[in-house]
């Protein structure tokens, strides 16, 4: 009897393999400081989803370590385009929600057939807008149910481009489009003077100090949506002097301190000054708010991290500015710091509470 030969069959190594979840994306080289009443938000893009805005921590701080960042984004929705131009390419700006008004869109262009229709389109949920043959005006673009199809058509009159967006500049690679400025693009490189008359702002703080190295900005109303117009102006020198006499009859300055404290003056320009009589500010210092137990996690809850948005009385501020900031609490860390004293609507999961943030003291936010 002839014994058959064994055989060893090799499993591949491959199958020996513990499997790998999937790749995780890093985004490397971002900030572990920001400047005051600044926050860090990320902006995710996708051909097929919609682009979506989520608030971060920054680097490196206790949140960041234990705050799992989800980013959900809604897939695209298909419509049919009519009463477009008539064989043509149509370009539209889409509204991305999440971020101040006129200050972000999405450009789509379309190509309308001979009845001046597009079929199968994908858009996202944000508002939309269609340019006009002119490049300077816009028309709304609505959705309605027609015979049980999702339609996207234009509606109501023309309006300027310059009502609803600012300067937008292309990101490259993407259809996205941001406002191109930022906080210290314009910055004034030589002492500009009013020759009839001199204006000079001094800041200081609390205890009646010179602050220097304080940001000073001077601010406009647009006509994008009432949205302000911020030029950077400079920085207070050792005295905490600055010359103001750029700032127009129309603009009112706005100061923010090295430690976050604020103080602004609506027109100064059309105060009467006598020559060489400064303008002086005095800054507010920031406040804390601590979060009641009330607000804070159950213990068995495994997500640790409660994100607050404060949102500033507009009625305190200056006309058109309606501070918004982004903050982040967690186990020992129920606190956040640095707010300019005054009355706020602090959102959290959805709810909305008042608060009343002191001068250099700390408040409890409740849940009553």
């Amino acid at each position: 009897m002839k014994q058959a030969a064994a055989r060893t069959t090799r499993t591949p190594p491959s199958q020996h393999r513990t499997p790998r979840s999937p790749r995780q994306p890093k985004i490397r080289q971002l900030p572990s400081r920001l400047p005051a009443h600044q926050r860090l938000a990320l902006l995710t893009r996708h051909p097929l989803l919609e682009p979506a805005l989520v608030s971060i921590p920054v680097r490196g701080s206790v949140v960041a370590s234990v705050m799992p960042i989800t980013c959900v984004a809604p897939r695209l929705e298909t419509v049919i385009m009519r009463e477009l131009p008539a064989n043509s390419t149509v370009t539209f700006f889409e509204e991305i929600p999440g971020l101040p008004v006129g200050a972000a869109a999405v450009r789509r262009t379309v190509a309308a057939n001979q009845f001046g229709q597009a079929l199968a389109v994908r858009i996202g949920r944000g508002r939309m807008w269609m340019l006009t043959g002119s490049t300077s005006r816009l028309r709304l673009m609505e959705r309605v149910q027609i015979s049980g199809l999702d339609v996207c058509r234009p509606t109501g009159g023309l309006v300027q481009y310059r009502d609803r967006f600012r300067q937008l500049q292309g990101v490259l690679g993407t259809e996205i489009k941001l406002v191109s400025s930022n906080r210290h693009q314009n910055v004034q490189t030589a002492v500009i003077e009013n020759i009839a008359q001199l204006q000079v702002l001094r800041v200081r703080d609390s205890f009646d100090h010179s602050v220097a190295h304080a940001e000073v900005f001077a601010i406009s109303q647009s006509a994008c949506l009432g949205q302000p117009d911020v030029r950077f102006l400079g920085f207070t020198l050792e005295n905490g002097a600055l010359s103001i006499g750029a700032v127009g009859m129309h603009e009112d300055v706005f100061v923010i301190g090295p430690d976050g404290e604020v103080a602004w003056e609506s027109r100064p320009g059309s105060l009467v000054v006598e020559f060489g009589q400064p303008l002086e500010l005095q800054l507010q210092a920031t406040g804390r708010v601590m979060l009641d137990e009330s607000l804070q996690p159950a213990a068995m809850d495994p997500d640790r991290v409660v994100k607050i948005t404060f949102r500033r009385s507009s009625y305190e501020m200056l006309d058109g500015m309606v501070p918004e900031a982004v903050r982040f609490a967690t186990d020992n860390q129920w606190e956040v710091r640095d707010l300019a004293p005054g009355s706020y609507e602090a959102e959290i999961r959805g709810a909305t509470y008042a608060v009343v943030v002191p001068s250099t003291g700390f408040v409890l936010l409740t849940a009553n």
